[in-house]
């Protein structure tokens, strides 16, 4: 299986310096007014696609209680029904996109499921391939979190990064063409399926740390930096450790060992040079 896949993480944070919240979705350059004139810098394009797609999963969506109801129920049986179709979840009114990102997680490559109505979901990932017809076990509901934890962009926008892990299906494949993802990004591990309940914040904590390499390319305040991990509302939701190499540790073949926090199913995001100098601009 593909070990780097395009998908979208929290990029669009970057230009949270103009919006009062880190999700809330920004006005798109066709609704702004355009005087005539010329600029020589433009902003940079918003990227639909990546050479395996791309994500924009919306975090009041994620977190809302009753999605985080849907996915552990769900998540305590099969993925599909005794007629073989997804199983109903109740989301929250425009937020059917998270079944997508469930399923891109869940599924390899080349796999998917079909809904109730005929709608196609399509695997990505291959992170819980068994959970089509069995519960989720607590590796599985680890895997599955940290990859939708990486998935969520905090305006709703569309960006590609890369993602890998020590899980099998996020090995390398031949073909696959990693040089352009040269800056790792960030990591993230957690429980979605587990843990208490409360109405007054997040249904689990979510932790994500931020790498070095980052740092390097753009100069990030404390704050700009938590609103690009979209950590600064309650509505996302996010536990921001600092730097990834003073909580975790390294286990030698490019994967962090978060066992500090009871997490060894942790996902690592690269990006590209050329976005990152883009939205540091």
């Amino acid at each position: 299986m593909k070990n780097y896949r395009a998908a979208s993480f929290v990029l669009a944070g970057f230009f949270l310096a103009a919006v009062p919240s880190a999700c809330v979705v920004e006005q798109t350059p066709e609704d702004q007014v355009d005087d005539g004139a010329e600029f020589e810098k433009k902003p940079p394009p918003v990227v639909t696609d990546g050479p395996d797609g791309s994500n924009g999963m919306l975090p009041l969506c994620f977190w809302d209680h009753g999605t985080q109801s849907a996915l552990r129920s769900i998540g305590a049986t099969s993925m599909l029904d005794a007629k073989g179709k997804l199983r109903a979840m109740s989301l929250p009114l425009l937020c059917g996109h998270v079944a997508d990102y469930m399923v891109q997680c869940a599924l390899p490559d080349g796999d998917s499921v079909t809904d109730g109505a005929g709608k196609v979901y399509a695997g990505r990932y291959g992170l819980a391939p068994a959970w089509k017809t069995a519960p989720l076990d607590t590796q599985a509901q680890r895997w599955m979190t940290s990859c939708m934890i990486e998935l969520l962009n905090g305006l709703g926008q569309k960006w590609p990064v890369m993602l890998s892990g020590k899980h099998t299906s996020l090995a390398p494949g031949p073909s696959d063409d990693t040089s352009s993802y040269d800056i790792k990004e960030s990591a993230a591990f957690g429980n979605l399926f587990e843990g208490k309940w409360s109405l007054l914040g997040p249904a689990f904590t979510a932790y994500v740390c931020t790498e070095q390499p980052l740092l390097n390319v753009c100069t990030l305040t404390s704050t700009l930096l938590s609103l690009r991990l979209c950590d600064a509302t309650p509505f996302c939701g996010l536990k921001v450790l600092g730097q990834c190499k003073d909580v975790c540790a390294d286990d030698g073949a490019g994967n962090w060992d978060c066992s500090g926090y009871g997490f060894d199913e942790v996902i690592r995001v690269n990006i590209r040079s050329d976005d990152v100098l883009l939205l540091c601009q």
